[in-house]
């Protein structure tokens, strides 16, 4: 059970990075959207591993 938030943020990562290539997209808005995918995925480890240490 503790590894199902970082397992979440790793499928969630990947959907959104497959949906913006899949999407014709034009860079800059494929790299914000990568940016952001990234921040949440990070946002979500840090909260996990804070669970961890807790």
């Amino acid at each position: 059970m503790k590894h199902v938030p970082s397992l979440l943020g790793v499928i969630a990562l990947f959907c959104i990075v497959f949906f913006l290539t899949r999407a014709s997209l034009s860079t800059p808005q494929l790299a914000a959207g990568i940016c952001i995918a990234l921040l949440v995925y990070a946002a979500t480890m840090v909260w996990h591993i804070r669970n961890i240490l807790r």
